[in-house]
Order: structure tokens, then C-alpha cells, then sequence
């Protein structure tokens, strides 16, 4: 009978990053009715555009009905012995059996103020400065790894937030403490997510080389199709504007999983794009790829 029909738990997750999308996601598979509630203007906005936030916005509002609200804070929390809903900056009252937090954290460092050499805090970067074998400039005994190290990459320095990261720099930072010759951390930057994995039309992205800092000429190209209502292969090329040499790129939802390795060849490779256009990002990644697609 309709009135003895059970209503689906409502699920409301805070935070537009990585943890709050692939939080979302996953109750969405579940069949849960989920609200996602993002303080700034885009999805991922620490590494999206506004191109790629909109196909994956219109993905998660069209194909799978989680509801979106957008530059909106968390204001005040309802209930007593647990939580019945939240206010929000924006004025709107939500409704909740549960509310997931997945705003991002803030690298801890403070423990070792004055006692190990750091970059400012207030840079893009920040961290705890390590060698190329993740020994700390202050004291060799002393190593780091994780969301906390800033190492040497090529010419520049790179702290990631993320556990591919932190799984592989803990691997070597062992076998340097226990061994007596030390191995160089040599990490490619790399970071990926995957959404909708409980579902039968997963999504996901991989992005791999270096996104540029404030101080940096960044040019980003895309390609392929932003405007496909379901799964597609599109991505994008991030450029120094002052060498046109590619640094950084993106893939989402490539036909075949090999295709990551080969943007992965693309950015470490380093080619040059003079002529910024979404057609030339287009061909240099068809070029790669003309081979497998055969």
C-alpha cells in the first residue's frame, strides 16, 4: 500500500571537494535522496573550470537527481539526541536523517614551528620542506611524508593533498630510515577521483603533472564533448603561457582505461601548445591516442 511505503533517507553532504562529490555519489547509488551543498561557485573548484564543474553538475543533477546548492554556508544544526536538519547561509532550511562535513582540511604543521624550516603558510604550497629523499632541511633524522611535505619536483616544489601520495612517499621514507643508501622520492604528480561506482554508469578523472601557482602564466585548453548528457571523454591541457609548454592535464571518462597512460605521457613528455585552441588540445591528444582507436 502507497501510505505503508517506507521514505527514503535524506542525506545532505557539505563541501564541493573531491570527499564531498564522491560522498554524494556513493549515497546517490544507493538510493538515498541526497542534497550537496557547496560553498563556492563550482564543484571542485581547486582544480575544475567552469566548463568541467558544469558537465559534472548537470551529471549529478540530471542523471542520478542530487540536489545542488551552490555558495552556501552551513549556518546552524537542528535536533537534540541527533540531527533533524541545518540552516543555511543562504536562507534555506534542510530536512536531514544525516549531514556528512567534507569541507577540507588544513595542513597541521603548527607542532613543528620553529623547530623545522617551512614554507610561508599564506603560499600556494606551504608544508615542511624535505629533501629529494624526504629528509627535512632542518634535520636529516627527521623525515616527512604525506599532505604535510613539500618536495622537490623538477624545478619547483609540490605538497599534494592526496593518498596516492601519501601512500607512496611513506613507502620510501621507510626504506630511506631503515637502509643505508637512500632512494630519491621521483613522484609524478597525480591525482584521481571516481564517482558513481555503485551505479551502472560510473564516472571519473585523473589529473597528472602541475596546475601552476598564483605567480604563473596558466592557460587551460579543452577538448572533447562538455555537452553530452551522459558518460563522455573530455578533458584539458594546462599551459605556462611564457614557454607554451603543457604541465598539467586532465582526463575524465576515457573510452579505455589506457587512455590515462597516455595523458600521462602527454604531460610528462612536456610538448609544446602555441596555438591555445581547443581543436589543437584536441589533436595533440588524438595523436597519442589514433593508434588504439584503430
Amino acid at each position: 500500500h502507497p501510505s505503508k511505503r517506507k521514505k527514503k533517507p535524506h542525506v545532505v553532504v557539505v563541501g564541493g571537494g573531491y570527499i564531498g562529490i564522491e560522498t554524494a555519489s556513493a549515497f546517490a547509488g544507493w538510493g538515498v535522496d541526497v542534497t550537496l551543498v557547496i560553498a563556492r561557485k563550482l564543484a571542485m573548484s581547486k582544480l575544475f573550470t567552469k566548463k568541467m564543474a558544469g558537465w559534472f553538475e548537470r551529471y549529478f543533477e540530471q542523471n542520478h537527481a542530487i540536489n545542488l546548492i551552490k555558495e552556501a554556508k552551513v549556518m546552524k544544526f537542528y535536533g537534540s539526541d541527533r540531527i533533524t536538519g541545518l540552516k543555511l547561509s543562504n536562507g534555506d532550511k534542510l530536512s536531514a536523517d544525516m549531514v556528512i562535513l567534507g569541507i577540507g582540511g588544513k595542513a597541521n604543521i603548527e607542532l613543528f614551528k620553529n623547530q623545522l624550516e617551512m614554507l610561508d603558510p599564506k603560499s600556494d604550497i606551504g608544508g615542511i620542506i624535505v629533501n629529494e629523499y624526504l629528509q627535512t632541511y632542518s634535520n636529516p633524522e627527521v623525515y616527512c611524508i604525506g599532505d604535510v611535505a613539500a618536495f622537490p619536483h623538477g624545478n619547483t616544489v609540490s605538497r599534494l593533498e592526496h593518498v596516492d601520495n601519501a601512500r607512496k612517499s611513506a613507502q620510501i621514507a621507510v626504506k630511506n630510515v631503515v637502509r643505508e643508501k637512500k632512494s630519491p622520492y621521483i613522484y609524478f604528480p597525480y591525482f584521481y577521483s571516481r564517482m558513481f561506482e555503485y551505479t551502472n554508469d560510473p564516472v571519473g578523472f585523473r589529473f597528472y603533472g602541475e596546475r601552476g601557482t598564483a605567480e604563473d602564466m596558466i592557460d587551460i585548453v579543452h577538448f572533447g564533448d562538455f555537452n553530452a548528457t551522459t558518460t563522455a571523454m573530455f578533458g584539458a591541457f594546462w599551459v605556462n603561457i611564457r614557454t607554451d609548454e603543457v604541465i598539467g592535464g586532465l582526463l575524465c571518462n576515457p573510452i579505455k582505461p589506457e587512455f590515462y597512460q597516455k595523458l600521462h605521457d602527454i604531460v610528462l613528455s612536456g610538448p609544446s601548445l602555441k596555438v591555445r585552441t581547443e581543436e589543437n588540445a584536441q589533436a595533440l591528444f588524438q595523436e597519442e591516442l589514433i593508434a588504439e582507436l584503430i
